[in-house]
């Protein structure tokens, strides 16, 4: 089966995914802005050692905001991983260099990843990444790399921090964003999820990853209400904990745990 893990990382965003016959794949390492708590130590990697799980194939960031990347140091140091994919965006935060720092020292290979990569076939998955565009670059949280995993007929979107001009841009593309799963963007935001977005995913589960109390007010109100409008299942990780889809390629089975 393929099984996919939404971490409660506070506020931030990290996936993890599980491919058939056991490789593995982390999208995005969350991150405080307090930079003496390290997400990655503390609560990636105990989450990962408890399921027994000592490598990492693939490391996949978001884009180079900080809670999202700051976790991954100590993965990509502790994890034995092989491939390292993001947007190619930059960042002036001394956090972004200490990762690169840590990708290159540990002989990590890097991609730069946008809608011109070819897609990966990782034990009959199909990953797919369909943003960021070169001929339309745009903001930093729009710039993320959103990635689609097909399995038979079942299907997650990782939208990272996009917002409305980057949903527009997905509804402009072309591909095919249809997914029964959807990391739902930019943690609730009011600026994000736009309705017609939300009907052209039409995803039978939504997974808001967000923190407790957050400063920012995530998930909005509005959003809440919208997915109920349409009659969306939502998951949070503030309220549920950790949230696990697993499937076979046709059903989607859901559980969530809080510690």
């Amino acid at each position: 089966n393929l099984k996919v893990t939404f971490i409660s990382v506070g506020q931030g965003d990290s996936a993890l995914i599980e491919f058939p016959y056991g490789k593995r794949m982390l999208i995005d390492g969350g991150g405080f802005y307090n930079a003496d708590f390290d997400v990655g130590e503390r609560i990636i990697a105990p989450f990962l050692w408890k399921n027994k799980i000592d490598r990492i194939d693939y490391i996949v960031l978001s884009h180079p905001q900080r809670d999202h990347m700051m976790g991954l140091k100590f993965i990509a140091e502790m994890f034995r991983v092989k491939e390292f994919r993001w947007n190619g965006d930059v960042s002036i935060d001394k956090g972004y260099d200490e990762l690169l720092q840590s990708i290159d020292k540990n002989r990590i290979k890097r991609f730069i990843s946008d809608s011109d990569t070819p897609p990966l076939n990782i034990n009959g998955v199909i990953v797919e990444f369909l943003s960021p565009q070169k001929k339309s670059r745009l903001d930093a949280n729009n710039n993320s790399l959103v990635v689609k995993l097909k399995y038979k007929d079942a299907s997650f979107l990782f939208t990272g921090d996009i917002e409305n001009s980057g949903e527009a841009v997905l509804l402009n593309s072309g591909d095919e964003i249809k997914s029964a799963v959807l990391k739902v963007p930019h943690h609730g935001s009011r600026t994000s999820s736009q309705m017609d977005f939300l009907k052209a995913v039409n995803p039978k589960i939504a997974v808001i990853s967000a923190g407790h109390s957050n400063p920012f007010g995530f998930p909005h109100y509005e959003i809440l209400k919208r997915y109920e409008e349409l009659k969306i299942p939502v998951f949070r990780t503030d309220i549920n904990g950790a949230v696990t889809v697993e499937t076979d390629g046709a059903r989607l089975k859901v559980s969530a745990y809080k510690n």
